[in-house]
């Protein structure tokens, strides 16, 4: 009677110890999953930036026509004086404020905004617009240049990295 009772304790010890490491398991797995999706809804709300910039013209001074030499084209990225977003861009009445008042690529330059989920907190987007090497996007030119790119971060408390996108327009 002494040997079947080792066994059974045995055996609970053994049973005890696959169910918590399942446990274990299945807890880990489940934090992949949320993460995943926090990341993928991230890789969406900065592509959605990304997709309304691309929209938009090269350049102020392209708006109506490409230009010649890179002597033409804008000195300073970002915002002109009429398109003024103070803070964050906020969606409201079906639209970001940045769709109507923004024309053209490096008006993102500095440009945030806020993109809410309803499965967690709000996304924090932010832009930065450079003149980059058309040959090389990844370097950042020395002056203006017909190439420019859009870096794109987001941020959310449940990421434990920033989500990074980038993407060059050449006029």
């Amino acid at each position: 009677m002494g040997g079947t009772t080792l066994l059974t304790m045995a055996a609970m010890v053994l049973l005890s110890v696959f169910i918590l490491s399942s446990n274990s398991l299945i807890q880990t797995n489940s934090a992949f999953m949320s993460e995943g999706e926090y990341i993928i809804t991230a890789i969406s709300a900065g592509q959605m930036l990304i997709d309304e910039a691309k929209t938009k013209a090269f350049d102020e001074n392209t708006l109506s026509a490409p230009v010649g030499t890179v002597k033409e084209l804008t000195s300073s990225l970002g915002k002109e004086k009429d398109e003024v977003i103070d803070g964050f861009d906020i969606f409201k009445k079906k639209t970001f404020k940045s769709t109507i008042q923004f024309d053209d690529f490096d008006d993102y330059n500095g440009y945030k905004r806020i993109v809410s989920t309803f499965r967690s907190d709000d996304y924090s987007v932010s832009a930065l617009v450079q003149y980059v090497d058309p040959l090389n996007p990844d370097k950042s030119a020395v002056g203006k240049s017909f190439c420019k790119k859009i870096t794109v971060i987001v941020t959310n408390p449940y990421l434990t990295v920033p989500v990074k996108l980038e993407y060059a327009m050449i006029q």
